[in-house]
């Protein structure tokens, strides 16, 4: 089955949530807190208000969406998806410490005013594109794209990636203000 927790004002604190189906988990205004996150199907915790989103891990069977309208979002570990992986803070931080893995869709990491920071890789069998308005972007180990295009845009901060960039198709990195850095390579194949 599913797992559905909804909060108007206040906060979601849980351990382990485990759902053959589908997890579903919003606030309005408060903070979230889980430790293992892991669904059959699809994942998608929301704050539509304000307040952080903290998670240990976040597996998902299907796609994973994650997103805060003025708060953090923070994964202590990793993030996977079967399907697409999307991110989004309106006015935050993204924070992911490990790795950030989509198997068969893409990866969209969207922030409007603050920095997105994974710690280790970021893989997808598809697109993967981040994106911050008022930030920098900084990926610990290799962004890679099997089958699609990747697109990095910074438009007012850094971007770094500390080894590969690849991509079956397309790169583009952009900063209106800032360096672009990459530690090894880029290609595109």
């Amino acid at each position: 089955g599913s797992i559905d927790a909804q909060v108007g004002t206040g906060n979601i604190v849980m351990q382990n949530v485990t759902a053959n189906d589908n997890v579903n988990m919003t606030v309005e205004n408060g903070n979230m807190r889980m430790n293992d996150v892991t669904s059959g199907k699809d994942t998608n915790i929301t704050n539509t208000g304000k307040g952080t989103i903290n998670a240990a891990n976040i597996t998902s069977g299907g796609n994973a969406t994650v997103s805060t309208v003025a708060g953090d979002i923070q994964v202590d570990k990793a993030v996977q998806a079967s399907q697409d992986i999307a991110m989004t803070a309106k006015t935050g931080t993204i924070k992911v410490n490990d790795a950030i893995t989509s198997t068969a869709g893409n990866v969209n990491l969207t922030v409007d005013k603050g920095d997105i920071q994974a710690g280790n890789a970021i893989h997808a069998a598809q697109d993967i594109a981040m994106t911050t308005a008022a930030g920098a972007i900084n990926v610990g180990n290799t962004v890679k794209s099997v089958g699609g295009n990747v697109q990095l845009t910074a438009d007012q901060g850094d971007i770094q990636v500390n080894k590969d960039v690849q991509a079956a198709k397309d790169i583009a990195m952009t900063t209106a203000t800032g360096t672009i850095t990459v530690g090894v390579a880029v290609a595109s194949t």
